[in-house]
C-alpha cells in the first residue's frame, strides 16, 4: 500500500473498528458486572448467610467479614457452604501430582464458582491464592 492509502485505511477503518470495539467490551463488562435485578434471589442468599437483603451486604460478608488472608482451605470452603454449593478448579500451582497436599504448597491458586445457577449468577467466580496452605489473597472474578 502506498503511504497516502495506509493513512486513509487507518483513519477511516482501524481506528474507528478500534474504536468501536473497546466501546462494545465496555458495553459488555458493565452489562455482565452489574448487580442482577432478581431481588428474590439476592434476598435467599442473604438468609443464607445471615446478612440484610442487599447487593452491598452479601459483597461486604464475602470480601471482609467472613473471609480473611490466613484461613486455611477448609475455613474457606465452610464459609462457601453458606452460600451454596460449590466447585472448584485449579488454576495455578508448582506442581500438580498425585499427591497433592495444600498444606505443602508453596504457592497454589483456585477459582470458586457456585453450581446453582441463580447464587452463580448473583455471587460470580472469585480467585483463591494459598501459600503453604493459609489463604494469601483472593478476589472477585466476574458474575455470568
Amino acid at each position: 500500500m502506498k503511504p497516502k492509502k495506509l493513512t486513509l485505511f487507518i483513519l477511516l477503518v482501524w481506528i474507528p473498528s478500534l474504536v468501536a470495539g473497546l466501546i462494545f467490551s465496555m458495553f459488555l463488562c458493565y452489562g455482565v458486572l452489574s448487580p442482577p435485578a432478581d431481588p428474590e434471589v439476592i434476598a435467599m442468599i442473604a438468609d443464607r448467610i445471615g446478612v440484610e437483603p442487599d447487593w452491598d451486604a452479601i459483597s461486604n460478608y464475602i470480601e471482609h467479614d467472613a473471609i480473611k488472608p490466613g484461613m486455611t482451605r477448609e475455613e474457606v470452603g465452610n464459609v462457601l457452604d453458606k452460600i451454596g454449593p460449590w466447585e472448584t478448579n485449579i488454576t495455578y500451582s508448582q506442581d500438580i501430582t498425585e499427591d497433592f497436599d495444600i498444606a505443602q504448597e508453596k504457592s497454589y491458586g483456585e477459582i470458586v464458582y457456585f453450581i446453582e445457577r441463580n447464587t452463580s449468577k448473583t455471587v460470580g467466580e472469585w480467585s483463591f491464592f494459598y501459600k503453604y496452605g493459609k489463604l494469601d489473597h483472593f478476589n472477585f472474578c466476574d458474575r455470568y
